[in-house]
Formats: C-alpha cells, sequence, structure tokens
C-alpha cells in the first residue's frame, strides 16, 4: 500500500510539474504573418513591399512583443494589429509602432487589453497587421496572422 501512495505521489507531482511548464508556455503564445501589398484591403498596397511580423503575446505582462521586417517600401509611418478577417478592412486594435524606423527588425513591447489577447488567441486568422506610409496611408503591405505552433 505505501508503495502505492509513493507512486501516486510521484506522478501527480510529475503531472503538476509538466502541466506548469505547459501552462508557462501557454502564457506567450506566438503568431506570425508575411505581408505583401497584394494583402492589402482595399488595395493593392505597395506591390514591391514585403515583409515579415512576429508578435509574441505575454498574458501575465499583458503585452505584446513583436518585430517587423520590411523591405520595398518607403519610410514606414506606422504599424498596426488590425481586427477583420482576409477579406475586409478592421478597425486598429493595437499601435504596434507609430513611426517605425528600424527596418530590420527591431524587437518592442506594447501594452495589450487581456481580453483582446484571449481573442487573438481563439481565432489568430481573424486580426492582420499592416504597416503604413506616407504614399499608402491607409496600408502598404499586409499580413493575416497565424499562430506559430511549438515543435
Amino acid at each position: 500500500m505505501m508503495k502505492r501512495l509513493r507512486l501516486f505521489g510521484l506522478l501527480m507531482a510529475a503531472a503538476v510539474l509538466f502541466g506548469g511548464v505547459e501552462s508557462a508556455q501557454n502564457d506567450e503564445p506566438e503568431f506570425a504573418a508575411e505581408l505583401t501589398g497584394v494583402a492589402e484591403v482595399p488595395g493593392p498596397g505597395d506591390l514591391d513591399g514585403s515583409g515579415s511580423v512576429t508578435i509574441r503575446l505575454n498574458k501575465v505582462n499583458a503585452e505584446a512583443c513583436f518585430e517587423i521586417a520590411v523591405e520595398g517600401i518607403d519610410p514606414a509611418t506606422a504599424a498596426h494589429i488590425h481586427e477583420a478577417p482576409e477579406d475586409k478592412a478592421g478597425p486598429v486594435v493595437v499601435t504596434l509602432m507609430p513611426s517605425p524606423e528600424d527596418e530590420e527588425g527591431e524587437s518592442e513591447c506594447v501594452s495589450v487589453n487581456p481580453l483582446l489577447i484571449e481573442r487573438m488567441v481563439m481565432n489568430p486568422s481573424n486580426f492582420y497587421v499592416n504597416v503604413h506610409n506616407e504614399k499608402f496611408p491607409d496600408g502598404a503591405i499586409r499580413g493575416q496572422l497565424s499562430m506559430v505552433k511549438d515543435d
């Protein structure tokens, strides 16, 4: 009987330990998107432009840390996360960069409403990132977010 209790105790401890690791990983879901001018709605955006974005949401600190890299567009004036499906334009829900100057992908963090984080986790493809510039004030390049799966 004592061996069974010890084994049960060890199994419970392992479940808590590994469950905690899983929970910690889920506290920082990661999203990515490829950005193009063709994807802009209404479009077109800058057809010569392209880019990528990676966003890691931190549920505990209620923030989004991101890296954006762009090329083939005039200097960016802003970058946002919007809420809308692929074929629609939607409202800004997070201002990533009011005036991004680093086109090499510098990482930054901004505050995000915890309820918005939950919506993004539940349906990431209903959110997109776009980058604006003077020539394309409604958006030069855009990409729908998708969740990055851990290997």
